[in-house]
């Protein structure tokens, strides 16, 4: 079922799983969001969210919040009574400043036919370099790590 992320219309402990995938960021209120996400899942579920940390404004229709390594689990410990939480990085620092790197040259990359033409390959190539450095220094991917930018994080709640 898709519903909307504030209220669904959904008895408590209906789902075995609760997907809710690169939407947090743009809720008006990401706390009313998780504790829905919870009150859904059924008391052995889980629940499955993805948002981001260092990301491009993408106001569509609205983009207000980012998430730390620590911010995250903490907003699910805090509306939930859940057997664990964990948070991963969904890829690395490096390959973060890649993509923000691809995204602004998207924009600049589509103004005329021939700069279109060779936007995909461009980006293509800023891609892989950044996920290619980002295997070269692992370390700027781990969330343990103090001085990272992490672009998106993946947290499995289970309760």
């Amino acid at each position: 079922m898709i519903c909307p992320a504030e209220h669904p219309k959904v008895e408590d402990g209906w789902a075995d799983v609760v997907l809710c995938l690169s939407g947090l960021e743009h809720v008006d209120d990401p706390a009313q969001v998780v504790r829905e996400l919870l009150r859904v899942a059924k008391t052995d579920g889980v629940v499955f969210a993805s948002t981001h940390g260092s990301f491009p404004w993408h106001p569509y229709p609205q983009d207000h919040w980012r998430w730390t390594q620590t911010g995250l689990p903490l907003l699910f410990i805090k509306y939930g009574s859940l057997s664990s939480v964990d948070i991963h990085a969904t890829r690395g620092t490096i390959s973060g400043i890649f993509f923000v790197l691809a995204h602004i040259l998207y924009s600049r990359l589509g103004r005329t036919p021939l700069r279109r033409s060779i936007r995909k390959p461009v980006i293509m190539a800023a891609s892989r370099l950044g996920e290619y450095l980002d295997k070269k220094m692992p370390d700027l991917k781990d969330i343990a790590t103090h001085v990272t930018a992490i672009p998106e994080f993946f947290i499995i709640a289970r309760k």
